[in-house]
């Protein structure tokens, strides 16, 4: 699978080897107002990336030592959340590798 970003290719492999070369750890976090939940997620300390899909957060942290600490403040602000740790998914890798190259280009 090759992705492609502003004509260029960004990656190219079987697209399990593309999710699993995302080091980054992954959270999926589940509970009331996901809407409100993204927005303060995306603004913690250690957390790379948070967007809304569907009712869940996808939360990138920025290392793996971070996880925990990053768990911790999303369920100190939500005590009723459901954090799992989740795989890439295709779409999760391609918004991380496009946001690596400067994000994308509005207008």
């Amino acid at each position: 699978l090759r992705l492609m970003h502003r004509a260029g290719r960004i990656a190219l492999d079987a697209p399990a080897a593309l999710s699993a070369a995302m080091a980054e750890p992954m959270l999926e976090v589940r509970g009331p107002d996901p809407l409100a939940a993204a927005e303060r997620i995306a603004a913690l300390p250690g957390v790379e990336e948070a967007a809304l899909h569907g009712r869940a957060v996808r939360v990138v942290v920025a290392d793996a030592a971070l996880e925990t600490s990053v768990r911790d403040r999303i369920l100190a602000d939500f005590p009723a959340a459901a954090i799992e740790r989740v795989a890439p998914r295709l779409e999760d890798v391609f918004t991380h590798l496009v946001r690596r190259q400067g994000g994308a280009v509005v207008g």
